[in-house]
């Protein structure tokens, strides 16, 4: 907003450049709403009382601090009560806080690698919700990381178990699968065998 002129504003004007070179701008009132700007810039207004010359008014300067940015890797698949590292690069102005989808908070004191351990109950897709630094905050970050949960695998159980047969006998075995997914064992294993002699199970 410019006061004290004699005169009309014929114009504003902006650079980008420190002022080396300048671009008009349409408003002729003596403010200027600025918006959306991505970088620092200058601004002056122009005036004119004719008949006389053009008078230009000082230079205000309007700083624009960048967003601080942020990438999150460390894809993994764990098993159910595991846990794995997620790593998040910070940049911008520390010192950085923010979250994570999860919840999950975080800070760090300087720019750069900050890595996190997660334990999730089910597979998840990892992204940063917040993120502030010294001057400013980004909630518009896409990128994830994808922890997949399995579960753990339970043994199979063989039947009969322990037991006793006469030479030359034919023991029946068959695997029994317990309730598991991703299992890659067949659910039903049978053997019909003659056991020689030194093959013979005996009792526990």
């Amino acid at each position: 907003k410019v006061s004290g002129n004699t005169g009309s504003i014929q114009y504003w004007q902006s650079s980008i450049d420190s002022g080396a070179h300048w671009i008009i701008e349409p408003p002729t009132t003596k403010t200027f709403p600025y918006t959306n700007i991505q970088k620092t810039t200058w601004y002056r207004a122009v005036s004119k009382n004719s008949p006389c010359g053009l008078a230009y008014s000082d230079i205000a300067k309007i700083n624009v601090n960048a967003r601080p940015g942020a990438t999150i890797s460390g894809n993994a698949a764990i098993c159910d009560g595991g846990s794995a590292t997620l790593t998040l690069n910070l940049s911008g102005a520390a010192p950085f806080n923010g979250t994570l989808s999860d919840g999950t908070s975080f800070s760090k004191s300087t720019a750069g690698i900050l890595t996190l351990t997660v334990s999730p109950n089910s597979s998840t897709a990892y992204t940063i919700a917040t993120l502030t630094d010294a001057n400013c905050s980004n909630d518009f970050l896409d990128e994830f990381a994808t922890i997949q949960v399995n579960p753990v695998p339970v043994p199979p159980v063989i039947k009969p178990g322990n037991t006793i047969i006469c030479e030359g006998g034919i023991l029946p075995l068959t695997s029994v699968l317990n309730d598991v997914t991703n299992a890659t064992i067949n659910t039903t294993h049978t053997v019909n065998k003659p056991i020689p002699d030194k093959d013979i199970v005996t009792g526990a």
